[in-house]
């Protein structure tokens, strides 16, 4: 049985983001829970986020901490190393908490589930001007089948014991949150669904995983192969399913946990979307085809 929750730790890794990081502060000074620790890792900037951070820095649960750089991983795990929190909170430096009430959410949540490890929740999409246009739902039920599929948001919070024995995987530069996860899924840590959307990722011009979307594409592949050996289904039939998931999960998330009146226009362009995509799936697997075919002569 863990601890109880009073502390809780956001670790921030920052390079070059002048343009985001106070919105991020921000979100984090104005949450109605007390006692968090935020952590933010310079890793080497050239611009003036060092500058931003240093205005907030003498803040009492505001950390700054300038280094040489050396890529994301180096500095969340420098950032997990320096951490006190029983819960502890990777998030990027162009993210946003969602709600005001996140981490009183993420401490309710931890210590009303003394045995999970691990909370997931859904999350939003926001994109240069901080306004959502996609809500990405998690499975509610977890599955290490289902994270080896993505059926995974990425907003993610860690019991102290897990960051404390596993680090990030410095060698990866894209998919450090996917690998990290069926890692930890892998070695047996229980994880649970939150329930709600909590914070905000953030899709711009110079996020990291858009810089080169096949090089994006084949990292995530290749981490994908390594944990899902056991989980190879045919192709066309696995497509579907995808596609009948994700809608089944909008509908979830949509009539059964509360969301902001923008996450439900999103939820209806993402159904239509899906929708349309459905019925193309379906059209090509083989029985329907057979029977399109029968039909034509």
């Amino acid at each position: 049985m863990s601890e109880s929750v009073t502390t809780v730790s956001i670790v921030t890794p920052a390079y070059n983001e002048e343009k985001y990081i106070e919105e991020n502060i921000l979100s984090v000074i104005n949450q109605t829970y007390d006692n968090i620790e935020h952590i933010i890792i310079d890793d080497g900037s050239t611009d003036k986020t060092s500058d931003i951070i240093q205005r907030y820095a003498e803040q009492e649960h505001i950390r700054l901490i300038s280094k040489d750089n050396e890529g994301q991983a180096r500095a969340v795990n420098d950032g997990f190393e320096l951490s006190e929190g029983e819960v502890v909170i990777w998030m990027n430096a162009d993210d946003v908490l969602f709600y005001k009430e996140t981490i009183s959410k993420v401490v309710a949540f931890f210590n009303a589930n003394p045995n999970v490890d691990i909370g997931y929740s859904n999350n939003a999409y926001i994109n240069e001007n901080s306004n959502i246009y996609k809500i990405r739902y998690s499975l509610p039920i977890f599955s290490e089948k289902w994270l080896v599929r993505r059926y995974f948001a990425s907003c993610i919070f860690y019991r102290r014991s897990v960051i404390k024995n596993n680090k990030l995987d410095s060698n990866l530069y894209y998919a450090l949150d996917y690998e990290y996860a069926l890692r930890l899924s892998s070695k047996g840590y229980k994880f649970k669904h939150i329930g709600s959307c909590l914070w905000a990722l953030r899709v711009h011009s110079e996020t990291k995983s858009n810089e080169d979307s096949e090089a994006v594409r084949m990292e995530g592949n290749q981490i994908q192969a390594m944990y899902g050996k056991n989980y190879n289904y045919r192709y066309t039939l696995f497509r579907v399913y995808s596609t009948i998931i994700n809608t089944m999960l909008a509908i979830y998330a949509t009539f059964l946990i509360p969301q902001l009146d923008s996450a439900d226009i999103a939820f209806k362009n993402y159904l239509e979307s899906r929708s349309t995509i459905l019925v193309g799936h379906l059209k090509r697997l083989p029985i329907i085809s057979g029977i399109q075919s029968l039909k034509n002569t």
